[in-house]
């Protein structure tokens, strides 16, 4: 009896999976690897084009519209891109080289301080048992919601697929995203005298 209740309780429970439904290409929660981020710089008469290549990144762009989109392609509102967060490495982000991509460099983040960091409404924790991070291949990770980007849905590639957030959590990713991208600042009124 104990064993059933575990594999229930597993079963239920579980944050992470890979879906085997081929007519869904992309949905929300679906974390995909090597995507590709076109990164443009300078001024109007001189542009630079550089591209940075993110390890992973998870999908937070509604799954009603990407579904929509996938199930008729002749809808005249075609989304064009989908909205993605890049997925670092808590080691790294410990360590302040998460941002290498972008040139940035953090100061090393102490064990003390790194629970109360997370807890701010920037971050978002992944957390693997030790057989998730065997089975999709990836440590304990963090999201940085001041990082994120849309890419062109048509270069989220099936083979580029690794695995799933389950509802609930991307929902609570979801959800801590937009809370952090919709804080509203009140300018403080000068004193004119």
């Amino acid at each position: 009896m104990e064993a059933k209740k575990y594999y229930y309780k597993e079963r239920y429970n579980r944050r992470y999976y890979k879906r085997n439904n081929s007519k869904i290409i992309v949905d929300q929660g679906d974390i995909f690897s090597n995507v590709v981020m076109k990164d443009y710089k300078g001024s109007v008469n001189e542009i630079e084009d550089n591209e940075i290549t993110w390890d992973k990144v998870v999908v937070l762009s509604q799954s009603c519209d990407l579904h929509r989109e996938q199930e008729n392609s002749e809808v005249s509102n075609e989304i064009l891109s989908v909205l993605v967060i890049p997925i670092f490495s808590l080691a790294d982000f410990q360590a302040g080289t998460y941002l290498k991509q972008l040139n940035k460099e953090k100061n090393e983040i102490p064990n003390s301080r790194l629970a109360r960091i997370v807890l701010e409404n920037r971050y978002q924790v992944l957390k693997l048992t030790e057989r998730e991070k065997f089975k999709f291949k990836m440590d304990d990770s963090i999201l940085d919601f001041r990082y994120y980007f849309t890419v062109p849905i048509s270069k989220l590639k099936k083979e580029n697929y690794q695995f799933s957030i389950s509802t609930v959590y991307i929902n609570k990713i979801t959800q801590s995203f937009t809370h952090y991208i919709s804080r509203i600042a009140v300018p403080i009124e000068l004193d004119r005298n």
